[in-house]
């Protein structure tokens, strides 16, 4: 590699690190309803019960390639579980809280990341997946979606 190629590597470097940075919100954690940067990410409401969506959400999760999960209950009109996806030192979670609403449920859903102050979006496509399999499932089980 000459001289002259090694800047314009450095160059196209230092562009697609500035792009990279510029192209995602600068957080690691990304909750529905609350985090502005996605305020397409709500929380979703399902005529399920709070018990038949407890059931989907474990499953769903289950079915989540790379999380496991690591905790969850219920009590009180409500449920909540979180998975973790690990990739050695550095770890996703998952939250899912489930509360029983007017003839239904809401899950909200929260993904952050432990690793540095970006996330380059991986939190928001972990819910966008996490819902559309949720959504797949309980529409399979013909609860429907709002």
């Amino acid at each position: 590699m000459n001289v002259t190629s090694g800047r314009l590597l450095a160059v196209v470097v230092a562009v697609g690190a500035g792009w990279a940075l510029l192209a995602w919100p600068i957080l690691n954690d990304v909750e529905t309803g609350k985090t502005r940067q996605y305020d397409d990410l709500t929380p979703r409401r399902y005529r399920s019960s709070l018990a038949a969506t407890s059931k989907a959400v474990e499953q769903t999760l289950g079915a989540t390639p790379g999380f496991r999960l690591v905790g969850g209950g219920s009590g009180r009109g409500g449920a909540e579980f979180v998975a973790q996806h690990s990739f050695g030192p550095l770890v996703e979670e998952l939250t899912i809280r489930i509360q029983s609403k007017e003839g239904g449920s809401l899950v909200s859903v929260r993904s952050r990341s432990s690793y540095g102050p970006a996330d380059f979006g991986q939190n928001a496509r972990n819910i966008r997946a996490f819902l559309a399999a949720l959504d797949a499932r309980l529409r399979a089980a013909r609860a429907g979606v709002d």
